[in-house]
This record gives C-alpha cells, structure tokens and sequence, in this order.
C-alpha cells in the first residue's frame, strides 16, 4: 500500500516538474536556457519504502526533478531578468520616498535649473555643495537617472530572453513611463508650476505599480501558471479591479491636495 502511494506522488511530482520545463521553454512561456536531465529510477527496500536520495527529497516534499528544475531555473536567463526586475522595483521604491522628503521639506526648487545643477552637469556637481534643500533634490535626480538606466537596460534584456508579447510591451511601457516622468520632473522646475507636480507624483506610483507587475510576470511561480490554478482568486478579480480604481482615485485626490499646499 505505502509502495504504491509513493509511486502515485513521484507519478504527479514528475508529471508536474515535466509540465514546468515545457511551459519554461514554450514560445508563450517564460524563456530559459536550461535543459534538466533525466533522473534514473530509484532503488526499493523488500519493505516498499524507498532509499535512492531521490525518493528522500520526495519525502520531504521535493522530487529529486522538481529540484533540478529549482537548481536550473536560478542559473537561466529568466531569472537574471527576474532578478533585475525585482532591483530595479526596489530601487523605485526608494525614489518614492526620496522625492517624498523633497516635497516634505519643501525644496523642490532648491536647484533652480534642470538638467543641470547650478550650471553643472549633474553627474560632476561638487559634494561638497551637497547642502541644505539641495542635498535632497539633487540626490533625488541622481536615483531617478539611475532608474533610468536601469529601465532602459531592463527593456534591452526583455527583448533578448523574453518571447512573450505582453512583457515585451510591459518593457516598452516601463521605457516610456520613465522617459515621461523624468521630463515632467525637469518641466517642474523650469516652469515653476506646481499643477505639474501633481502629475510627476501620479505618473510615479504608477511607475512603481507596473514594475511589480513586471516582477510578478517574470517570476517563476507565474511562468509555472501557479497563479492561474487557484479557482477562487479569479472570482474575485473585479473585486481587486475595483480596489486599483479606488486606491488610484484616492491617489490624485492626495497628490492634487500635497502639491497645491
């Protein structure tokens, strides 16, 4: 009985692990360039229970193949734009709060040219007149180039190891995003109009949203469709649509309050 139960869950395990690699290395799937191996059949005991380290991983809950695919996957192309996905998010996040603190402490207007900094490049303005308000603006400028950078080395990546439509016009989207809300940012100063900070707040958390569902997308619980096989989460998807127009209404109505006092 105990034999056949453990035959029954390698069976599925397998199964599963295959279905994982195909999906990984479909046009409509994630891209990857590894390619498991086969594992050999394990070993019984007269007593039916298994005793190749195989079987040992399958107790635990882990089938010596779902373990390559595991292994496989952190050293695949998909995970290093998983993982520069992820970065760059965080990176975002970070520049949420710095411009935060620029609009906190009120010194926006600190630097009063764009894109230089009181006449010099940006990148070659002296540390040692990183004081006061113009600390806080101008690193703000500095992270949002890098995130710049960055998006625009995300969309190379994309189009390189990335076969699915949808992520492609994510990365296109990310590129244009960035584009737009670094002009809005110089538009800001130069215009002194402070109606434009409210889109430059809007456009930056929206920035920040379509990142995380970049990350999402390129990860591989994703890739794998497990968040497609959960029944009761698709039914309450107009209820999660429902929660992004509240929360993004509720979005405008703070940035429009913030930047207007």
């Amino acid at each position: 009985m105990l034999t056949r139960i453990f035959h029954t869950d390698r069976n599925k395990e397998d199964a599963k692990a295959d279905g994982a690699r195909q999906l990984m290395k479909s046009d409509d799937g994630c891209m990857s360039t590894y390619s498991p191996r086969k594992i050999s059949s394990s070993t019984q005991h007269p007593s039916g229970f298994p005793t190749s380290a195989g079987d040992r991983y399958e107790i635990s809950g882990l089938t010596h193949s779902s373990l390559l695919v595991t292994r496989s996957y952190y050293f695949s192309s998909a995970f290093f734009l998983h993982a520069l996905v992820l970065t760059t998010t965080f990176l975002t996040f970070i520049l949420l709060c710095s411009g935060g603190l620029v609009t906190s402490k009120g010194v926006g207007m600190s630097v009063p040219d764009w894109p230089t900094t009181y006449g010099y490049n940006m990148f070659l303005f002296p540390i040692s007149r990183w004081v006061g308000g113009v600390f806080y603006e101008h690193s703000h400028r500095l992270l949002a180039s890098g995130i710049g950078l960055l998006t625009l080395l995300l969309a190379i990546v994309t189009f390189f190891i990335e076969k699915r439509t949808i992520v492609r016009y994510l990365a296109v989207g990310a590129v244009l995003a960035v584009i737009s809300q670094g002009v809005l940012g110089g538009l800001r100063v130069t215009l002194y109009k402070d109606e434009i900070g409210i889109f430059h707040a809007i456009l930056a958390q929206s920035f920040f949203g379509l990142l995380v569902i970049f990350s999402a997308m390129t990860s591989r619980r994703f890739c794998e469709g497990a968040c497609f096989g959960d029944s009761a989460a698709a039914r309450l998807r107009w209820l999660a649509l429902t929660g992004i127009i509240l929360i993004y209404f509720q979005l405008v109505v703070a940035a429009t309050m913030r930047h207007s006092h």
